[in-house]
């Protein structure tokens, strides 16, 4: 270990724990505080647990108390078992009237860091250290201990601990409960929800006042569960507490409507507070369409428009996610015009991108190609595998749309992906088009991505399935067939277009028959 000193003229000196004549006598005879504080985090985070008692005896404690060191000297007491120089620091710290919520910090810091200790026992400890030196638990520290409990999977000692924080403080932060409604989430532990809920009515009986947003993250809980019955019970209590409801109670309840009535029943509520009518409506635009509502969305949309609002942006990208009628590019412009910042604009952008390729507005395609590559290029690869994917998957297949883009994004400069050139050969197999699939073969080369066994059963299917069986039979000469699956796509490639081959025949020959 080596410790770093400076003079008086500020040299620094350098030294190793081998070397050293350590004399804490001397330490504090040159009330050297600051150097006595570094040898006491040294000695404490190397375990040289007999120097740092000797150091410990001869300071004074009440100063140590302010070192900018504390907090990893009571980790360091902790680990080292110093049981009765931890309960003097913090003696020393109480004589100096210091706050309670630096104490409680430290309490937890000392008991976390016992060994071998459960999450029960450093609970536990937690509390007597609190108790016996009279100060109420910091909801910081609170925080640190519910964190523990969650990490072991202790979700109930979680909760037991929130029920203490709320009956001990008046003003918790929501904050505080995301660790154990992420566990309930997590574990699909609905009964722990209950427990959550029991806090809030326990609060309510001992005259504290809950807070809306913790109602409203159980309520969230209770829906992701698709439990809502308890979501419901949740409403109820908010009502018999007098707890306002706020745009996010409603947002949570319009989005988990069951009928169009309960959404108008909600709607017409009067105590939703002018100033959340924007989000409340904005929500409700989103519930509608996701619900295949989109007409009903569209129309809400315009008159918070008329009304000189805007729309929030997870319910602009709702929107235009579900807009699926040919005709409505402007108002998907519009829509993006609601997006300020960066990443929504880049959702909307990418979903509007989407619906030009399903509508044929190529030149609308490749200018939002360009905004989004200048928005974020690593993000836009992805979007450009989900056109191609688009353009394979959709009846007919838009074959001749997806070469025109393909040229588009090489001239913008961004590289063509593996999986958006599967797409097309698959796309080309679709259309039974050998010339369009020739061309696709050669992007791989110029793309620098080798032709492999799936590629060659793509362009083998696109070839053989336009009637070019020449250059098929000469392309499956080059396929390993070792692999199973290989041989079974080959076969059923066969069957298929043979079949097809013959049905063809027989309608040919019986139209014939009939014309003779």
């Amino acid at each position: 270990m080596v410790f770093k000193t400076a003079d008086s003229s500020g040299v620094v000196h350098s030294s190793s724990h081998t070397d050293i004549s350590f004399s804490p006598q001397h330490l504090i005879e040159s009330e050297c505080l600051c150097f006595a504080e570094s040898y006491m985090l040294a000695f404490a985070e190397s375990g040289r647990k007999k120097d740092l008692i000797a150091l410990l005896e001869l300071l004074d404690l009440t100063k140590v108390s302010g070192s900018k060191y504390i907090s990893n000297i009571f980790k360091s007491l902790g680990r080292l078992e110093l049981e009765s120089y931890a309960e003097k620091l913090l003696q020393g710290m109480k004589s100096k009237e210091s706050t309670d919520g630096d104490i409680s910090s430290l309490i937890f810091y000392y008991a976390a860091n016992i060994p071998n200790m459960t999450v029960e026992d450093i609970v536990i400890a937690f509390h007597k250290w609190h108790e016996k030196f009279e100060v109420l638990p910091s909801i910081a520290a609170y925080d640190k201990i519910i964190s523990i409990c969650c990490n072991a999977l202790q979700t109930r000692l979680a909760l037991d601990v929130a029920d203490r924080m709320c009956k001990s403080n008046s003003d918790v932060p929501i904050e505080s409960f995301h660790p154990i409604i992420h566990a309930c989430e997590q574990r699909c532990e609905l009964d722990m929800f209950e427990g959550a809920y029991s806090i809030l009515t326990d609060a309510e009986e001992s005259g504290e006042i809950s807070t809306t947003s913790l109602y409203n993250a159980i309520m969230l809980g209770y829906y992701r569960e698709k439990n809502h019955n308890g979501a419901q019970m949740v409403m109820a209590q908010m009502q018999i507490a007098g707890v306002k409801p706020d745009s996010e109670t409603f947002s949570y309840l319009i989005m988990n409507c069951e009928s169009e009535e309960n959404i108008s029943k909600i709607m017409l509520d009067n105590e939703i507070p002018r100033k959340q009518r924007k989000e409340v409506k904005s929500a409700l635009v989103a519930a509608l369409a996701s619900n295949g509502q989109v007409l009903e969305a569209l129309t809400i949309y315009d008159q918070i428009k008329e009304s000189g609002s805007s729309l929030e942006p997870k319910a602009a990208i709702a929107l235009i996610e579900h807009i699926q009628t040919e005709g409505q590019l402007d108002r998907m412009y519009q829509l993006l015009e609601e997006l300020i910042d960066s990443s929504s604009w880049f959702e909307g952008g990418s979903r509007t991108l989407l619906y030009c390729v399903q509508n044929n507005y190529l030149e609308a395609a490749i200018d939002l190609l360009k905004q989004l590559k200048e928005k974020d290029e690593t993000s836009t690869y992805m979007v450009i595998d989900k056109v191609f994917g688009q353009i394979w998957d959709v009846e007919p297949t838009k074959l001749d749309l997806g070469m025109k883009l393909l040229h588009a994004i090489k001239d913008l400069g961004l590289n063509i992906s593996r999986t958006s050139l599967d797409f097309l050969l698959s796309a080309c197999v679709k259309a039974k088009d050998s010339q369009q699939a020739q061309k696709i073969w050669t992007e791989y080369e110029s793309a620098g991505l080798p032709h492999n066994v799936l590629t060659s059963l793509r362009m083998y299917q696109a070839l053989f399935s336009s009637g070019n069986r020449k250059a098929a039979k000469k392309l499956l000469k080059t396929i390993p067939k070792e692999d199973a699956h290989v041989r079974y796509i080959i076969e059923s490639c066969h069957i298929q277009y043979y079949s097809e081959d013959f049905k063809l025949s027989a309608t040919f020959r019986s139209s014939s028959k009939t014309k003779c």
